[in-house]
């Protein structure tokens, strides 16, 4: 659910969306408190009431307190395994510096951005990424965030940890971990991974075990197909987000949904569902769009050296897949997200 506003108490009742107070701006809190915040949106939907201790941390400059009395107010730290704090205002930008092998924890909300430097390995220099929190599901606490806008999209639940392959080389670069929500501020832990981490079953590439085991529960969910649903879907790639992001192709002929856990996956169906197309057409295609009946099709330039090109549906223009690990990326970055509910009524293929 995407919350359209918040409401909270700070005297221990219950807030609901008619009453509590309007959240606007960031909270100041100058003693212990317990605050609890709900989200709503304009439609009638909202979150579970959520609660957040608080208790402050008092440090005596005993030097001071003996003169005058005075004491100094430390504001409690983190709770990631971070080195070091930093809070991004909403809307805002923030420089990270650069990220150790130590880690960083920073606080951020919606549609912040955080700039970090990472090593490129021995004698590479330094690579700058932007990371930006696109989406926060307040509901099913799940934080949705992309790196340079043009990785695609990572969704993490409360709690869950994910390695990214920022240069696509196979060799895992960037930890994050969503450590923590409160009310409406994300609490990410950054680590370099350093140049030998490889990327484990869990992480954004997925074992061959793992892509079979992932379609088998899949169809196990399709309990009733919707042929309208499937027929207005057919040759889109689907998100999945209130899982953890996984991409489907809904190949056009056999209606049916294949999962691109991997660049190799998203290879293997260009490769599979391909569709041989002369030269000349490819050039037409090229130029001025491909007809709609080809909406969702994977294009093979077969008078060629095999060029792949993906038609997305929403412009018929083509899209050229290249190697698989470009051919991973475009094709999730042409996605559409999806509910649960929404894909477990697609078939899936064999």
């Amino acid at each position: 659910m995407g919350a359209d506003y918040l409401r909270y108490t700070l005297d221990e009742s219950e807030p609901s969306c008619s009453s509590g107070n309007l959240y606007s701006s960031a909270l100041v809190v100058n003693e212990d408190a317990t605050i609890k915040a709900i989200a709503c949106d304009n439609v009638g939907n909202y979150s579970a009431v959520a609660t957040f201790e608080y208790v402050i941390n008092i440090v005596v400059d005993t030097e001071d307190s003996e003169t005058n009395g005075g004491s100094a107010y430390t504001s409690p730290p983190a709770t990631g395994s971070g080195q070091t704090e930093m809070t991004i205002n909403m809307n805002q930008s923030g420089n990270l510096g650069s990220i150790n092998n130590g880690g960083l924890n920073f606080l951020t909300y919606i549609n912040s951005e955080a700039s970090f430097d990472l090593s490129s390995g021995a004698g590479q220099g330094i690579d700058n990424y932007l990371l930006k929190i696109i989406g926060l599901d307040l509901y099913n606490n799940i934080v949705e965030f992309i790196i340079n806008n043009q990785i695609g999209s990572f969704f993490l639940n409360l709690g869950e940890e994910t390695k990214i392959d920022l240069n696509k080389d196979g060799l895992a670069d960037l930890y994050v971990k969503f450590q923590d929500l409160i009310v409406n501020r994300v609490e990410l832990t950054l680590k370099f991974l350093g140049s030998d981490s490889n990327l484990g079953a869990s992480d954004e590439w997925i074992s061959d075990l793992d892509t079979v085991a992932i379609m088998e529960a899949a169809r196990e969910q399709v309990k009733q197909i919707n042929w309208t649903l499937v027929n207005r879907l057919a040759g889109q790639i689907l998100l999945q987000v209130e899982s953890r992001g996984e991409a489907w192709y809904v190949e056009p002929v056999s209606e049916s949904r294949y999962f691109m856990g991997r660049a190799i996956d998203a290879f293997n169906l260009m490769r599979t569902f391909g569709l041989g197309v002369s030269n000349n057409n490819i050039s037409l295609f090229l130029e001025q769009g491909a007809p709609s009946r080809l909406a969702g099709w994977i294009l093979l330039a077969i008078e060629a050296n095999g060029e792949a090109y993906y038609v997305n549906p929403s412009d018929l223009e083509l899209y050229y897949l290249g190697r698989p690990a470009d051919a991973f990326k475009i094709m999730r970055e042409l996605s559409l997200r999806i509910s649960n509910n929404s894909i477990y009524q697609i078939p899936v293929g064999k």
